[in-house]
């Protein structure tokens, strides 16, 4: 059970963390590779959300 929980709390975190960097796309004023940085996703994640049009805090980025 504790194995479930945790897997819960590092999906929650990393919804937390798209969402961070789709707020930083959106403002425009960091680059990709500041982004992945600040956040700790990959570039092509990075670059891959912002192709995302329909992107939906909390949704899936898949």
């Amino acid at each position: 059970m504790c194995r479930v929980m945790e897997d819960m709390r590092n999906e929650a975190e990393y919804r937390k963390t798209i969402e961070i960097a789709h707020t930083f796309i959106s403002m425009g004023d960091l680059s990709y590779e500041k982004i992945a940085e600040g956040t700790g996703l990959s570039i092509e994640t990075v670059k891959e959300l912002a192709k995302k049009k329909d992107f939906v805090p909390g949704g899936d980025m898949e």
